[in-house]
C-alpha cells in the first residue's frame, strides 16, 4: 500500500476523486479509476468491435440487396429471353442458307457493301475478284507505273482487303424494314465405314429474320441481291469443282472468270455459227416441254477433238460466257471419286448448265461390259486407271436416273480410243473437229493480237505507234504467208506473238527464225523416238 501511494504521489495525478471535480459513477469511470491503463486497451478494443460488427452488418445487408437485384435481372432477362424466343418462333420468319448454296454467295457480297457493323472478317481477294472498287486501284497503279518494272509489292499497296460481317448477330435495313443476320458455323462428324477413322466436316450457316408472319420480306430481299449479284457478275463465267465432303457430295464455286468472246475462238466461222444456233435452240424456255412431248431426255452432248492446243478448253469456256452458263468441271482421275459420287455430282447439277469432262482419252476406265478385254493392247495401254468403270459413267450420262436439262461436253486429242458406247448417238449429239491452224486462222490470231482494244483505260506504252486497220491487215497477211498451213496449233502461234505483244514488227522479223526452229525441234524428237 506505501508502493502504491508512493506511486500515486510522485506523479501529476491528484489523489482522489473529489480533486478532479464533479463525481462520476460510470462503469468506465470506475474502471479508468481503478486501472487506468488495462481499462484503456478494452475500451479501445470493445469501440473496433462495435465499430466493425456495424461495417459487417451494412456490408451484408449490401450484399443481400445486391443479390436480390442480381437474382430479379437474371429472373427477368430469364423471362425476357423466354418470351422473345416465343415470339421469334410464332411472331418471326426465318430463312436460313447453307454457305455451299450460289444464294450465300449472293447474300454476303449484298450485305458487305451495305450493312454496317464493328464486327467485320477481312479477306484476301481472290484472283478472279474485280469489282468497282479493285478497279478504280488498277487504274491508280496504272497511271503509276508509267512503263517501269512491275514490283509485286508496289502493286499490293493498291489492293485492298475485302470484308464481310463475321460470324454472330448484326442488323440491317431493306426497303424500309428490319431484317436480323445470325451467321454461323457447325462442326459436324462421320465415321467412314471403310477406314473406321473419324471426319470432321464444318458448315456454315446464315439465317435472315424478320418480324411478320410471312416470309416474303426475306424473299424480295434474297431476289434482289440475286439480281445485283448477277447484274454485275453478267459479264464473268463462273467454274464450279467437287468439294471434298465427306457427306452429300456438293459443288463449290471456286473462280470467276471474265467471259471470253466468241470472236477470240480459233474455229471455221460457219461451224462455229451452227454450234451456237443449236446451243441457243436447245436453251430455248420452250425446248423442254418440246423434249417432254416427244419423249426425248431434255440433254445434249458435244464431242470436242483434235490436237492439243487448238481450242478445245477454249471453246467450252467461250460457250459459258456467251450463254451465261456456270461450268462445271470434273476431273475421273480424283481418287475419292466413287460410283456414287459421281452420280451424287451428276444430281447435283443445275438445271442449265455446262458439265466438263476434258481428256477423257487418257484414263483408262474398266469395261464391266461382260467381255473380255484384248491382254496384249491392256499391256501397250500406259494410260492412267481410274476406279470409275465404264458402265457407271454412261449411267450418269444418260442412265434411267440421269440428270437433264444440262449441256455435257467431252474433250478428247484422240477420239478413236474412245469407247464406241461413249459416242454413240444420244450420249453425243453433236461432234466438233478442231484443226492446226490454216490462214484464216492465223490472220484472227494475229489481228486479235495487235487491234487496238484495250479492258480499262491506258494509253499505248511510249514508241508504240498505233497502226490502222489496213496496216494491220496487210501485217496478218505478211504472217500469214511465212507459216505453212497445218503444222502449227493455235496455241503454238498464240504464244510466239505474246512474247511480242507491244508490236507487230518484231513478230514480222522473228517468225521464220521461230518456225524453222520448231520444225527442226520436232524433227529431232521424231528421230529419236
Amino acid at each position: 500500500m506505501n508502493q502504491i501511494q508512493s506511486q500515486t504521489v510522485n506523479s501529476s495525478q491528484p489523489l482522489y476523486p473529489r480533486d478532479v471535480g464533479a463525481m462520476s459513477f460510470s462503469p468506465v469511470a470506475i474502471l479508468e479509476t481503478v486501472a487506468p491503463s488495462a481499462s484503456q486497451g478494452v475500451v479501445t478494443n470493445t469501440l473496433e468491435y462495435l465499430h466493425n460488427l456495424a461495417i459487417f452488418k451494412w456490408t451484408v445487408t449490401f450484399g443481400t440487396l445486391i443479390v436480390a437485384i442480381m437474382s430479379s435481372v437474371t429472373s427477368l432477362s430469364f423471362v425476357w429471353h423466354r418470351i422473345m424466343s416465343l415470339a421469334g418462333v410464332y411472331l418471326q420468319s426465318t430463312v436460313t442458307i447453307e454457305a455451299d448454296d450460289t444464294i450465300h454467295t449472293h447474300v454476303m457480297a449484298w450485305l458487305a457493301g451495305h450493312i454496317v457493323t464493328n464486327n467485320l472478317q477481312a479477306k484476301t481477294p481472290r484472283a478472279s475478284q474485280h469489282d468497282g472498287e479493285e478497279q478504280k486501284r488498277i487504274l491508280e497503279y496504272t497511271r503509276s507505273y508509267n512503263g517501269e518494272k512491275f514490283h509485286l509489292i508496289e502493286w499490293q499497296k493498291f489492293l485492298q482487303p475485302s470484308y464481310e460481317p463475321f460470324r454472330g448477330d448484326h442488323a440491317f435495313d431493306f426497303r424500309g424494314k428490319k431484317f436480323w443476320m445470325n451467321r454461323s458455323r457447325e462442326d459436324t462428324s462421320s465415321t467412314d465405314a471403310s477406314t473406321r477413322q473419324i471426319n470432321l466436316d464444318k458448315t456454315e450457316y446464315v439465317t435472315i429474320s424478320c418480324w411478320g408472319l410471312s416470309t416474303d420480306p426475306i424473299k424480295e430481299f434474297l431476289q434482289e441481291a440475286k439480281r445485283i449479284y448477277l447484274d454485275r457478275e453478267c459479264s464473268k463465267t463462273m467454274i464450279y469443282r467437287p468439294k471434298d465432303s465427306h457427306w452429300t457430295p456438293r459443288w463449290v464455286c471456286v473462280s470467276t472468270r471474265p467471259s471470253r468472246p466468241m470472236s477470240t475462238i480459233i474455229l471455221d466461222e460457219s461451224r462455229k455459227g451452227e454450234l451456237l444456233a443449236d446451243i441457243n435452240q436447245f436453251l430455248h424456255p420452250t425446248s423442254p416441254r418440246w423434249y417432254a412431248n416427244r419423249g426425248i431426255p431434255y440433254r445434249r452432248g458435244y464431242l470436242l477433238y483434235g490436237p492439243p492446243g487448238t481450242g478445245k478448253s477454249s471453246l467450252t469456256f467461250a460457250l459459258g460466257g456467251n450463254f451465261g452458263l456456270p461450268i462445271y468441271c470434273l476431273s475421273l482421275m480424283d481418287p475419292s471419286l466413287t460410283e456414287e459420287r459421281l452420280m451424287a455430282y451428276f444430281g447435283e447439277l443445275p438445271h442449265r448448265c455446262i458439265m466438263l469432262l476434258e481428256d477423257i482419252d487418257t484414263v483408262e476406265m474398266s469395261q464391266k461390259r461382260g467381255d473380255e478385254e484384248d491382254n496384249a493392247a491392256k499391256k501397250r495401254d500406259n494410260r492412267p486407271k481410274t476406279s470409275i468403270p465404264l458402265t457407271a459413267l454412261l449411267n450418269a450420262i444418260d442412265g434411267v436416273a440421269s440428270h437433264e436439262g444440262r449441256i455435257l461436253i467431252m474433250t478428247t486429242n484422240h477420239p478413236d480410243k474412245l469407247d464406241p458406247a461413249l459416242k454413240r448417238s444420244g450420249r453425243v449429239d453433236v461432234t466438233v473437229e478442231f484443226k492446226l491452224a490454216a490462214k484464216p486462222q492465223m490472220i484472227n490470231l494475229f489481228m486479235n493480237m495487235y487491234a487496238n482494244q484495250y479492258d480499262i483505260e491506258s494509253s499505248n506504252s511510249e514508241g508504240t505507234p498505233t497502226a490502222s486497220e489496213e496496216d494491220l491487215m496487210a501485217a496478218a497477211e505478211r504472217f500469214s504467208d511465212k507459216l505453212p498451213d497445218d503444222m502449227f496449233s493455235p496455241a503454238e502461234i498464240q504464244g510466239f506473238l505474246m512474247v511480242r505483244r507491244d508490236g507487230f514488227t518484231d513478230a514480222l522479223k522473228d517468225v521464220e527464225k521461230w518456225r524453222d526452229d520448231v520444225l527442226t525441234k520436232r524433227e529431232r524428237e521424231r528421230k529419236g523416238q
